[in-house]
């Protein structure tokens, strides 16, 4: 769903030339409302196109006068833009690969992006629950959002997370069996049992590794290994245990994770568009009502204009200030 345009719009709009956007200094005005500088160039877009529809403009009006009313609302939303700029992380391209993709760390991936979008909608709709709102757009979303989570198959998802979730926190810890060869050098790695709580060694790694000269070795590239992977690791400070660890782990956790693959392959074609398209939207209205809150708290008066339904293209503007200035003061 797109906030920023009434149902039925053409979405038209004008772009303001970079020279005007220079001009108008949106870009440090920008700075003011974000300091993260995805959602300053999702302002700067947005505010540097003139809506071309009067009901736009209308439209974008009653939200941004329901987040003025209701700061709780808009910090609320404010919430969920972290949640969508997640969600947008896994989906479109990045999600039909994954789909695709078998290794443990994807289906792993996978699951947080379903639970994200249940976790959204069932966000919204709660958020939206509790204030009296007015604009079109909100109500639309929260009726939007209320329709997605009546419908037999969220219910199921819901569950299905809920158990792929608990299934992930049955897994705490590996005990892993290591055949030695009569030296002392690793022969294979035989056995891995994974158990619901984390393990305690009855022995400091110092008793281990001095009686055990392949662990020593171990510990010699214990400081490399802990900054990056394995594989990444030099051939001088990789951990011999590791390496033949890693494998036969990523094995056994494949298998232990089968039935949490074969649940989310029932969700390939979970359309996720709706709400990520929602980024925006949420972006440039909770950030622009932000920036209001800020102009009033300095003493400033903050209004829409009212946009007459009429072919008249006479206008006329009192108590017109910079907003540049304003912060600037």
């Amino acid at each position: 769903m797109d906030i920023l345009f009434a149902e039925g719009s053409k979405k038209e709009f004008l772009e303001l030339p970079k020279e005007t956007v220079k001009d108008l200094a949106l870009e440090e005005i920008t700075s003011w409302m974000s300091v993260m500088v995805e959602e300053r160039v999702v302002l700067t877009t947005t505010m540097s196109r003139v809506l071309a529809d009067p009901e736009d403009m209308r439209f974008r009006q009653e939200i941004f006068r329901d987040l003025i009313d209701n700061p709780e609302l808009r910090e609320g939303l404010y919430e969920a833009v972290s949640m969508i700029r997640s969600m947008k992380e896994f989906s479109g391209a990045n999600r039909a690969t994954n789909l695709k993709d078998n290794a443990l760390y994807t289906i792993l991936q996978e699951l947080r992006s379903i639970s994200l979008y249940s976790d959204t909608v069932r966000f919204l709709s709660d958020l939206l629950g509790k204030y009296e709102i007015r604009s079109r757009g909100l109500l639309a979303l929260k009726k939007e959002m209320d329709a997605v989570i009546a419908t037999e198959k969220f219910s199921e998802l819901n569950e299905d997370v809920k158990k792929m979730m608990d299934d992930l926190t049955t897994v705490r810890s590996a005990i892993i069996g290591v055949n030695f060869t009569p030296d002392l050098d690793i022969e294979n790695v035989a056995a891995v049992e994974f158990m619901p709580v984390p393990t305690r060694s009855k022995y400091s790694f110092v008793n281990v590794a001095s009686s055990i000269g392949i662990l020593t070795k171990a510990g010699q590239g214990a400081q490399a290994i802990g900054m990056s992977h394995v594989n990444n690791v030099s051939s001088k400070y990789k951990d011999p245990l590791l390496v033949a660890m890693m494998p036969m782990i990523e094995k056994h956790m494949k298998r232990h994770f089968a039935s949490v693959k074969k649940i989310i392959s029932q969700y390939r074609d979970l359309d996720m568009k709706g709400i990520t398209d929602l980024y925006e939207g949420m972006v440039f209205y909770t950030c622009c009502s932000r920036y209001a809150e800020k102009l009033q708290e300095r003493g400033y008066g903050v209004s829409t204009p009212v946009i007459e339904k009429t072919e008249d293209k006479k206008w006329e503007v009192k108590g017109f200030y910079n907003i540049r200035l304003a912060m600037l003061r």
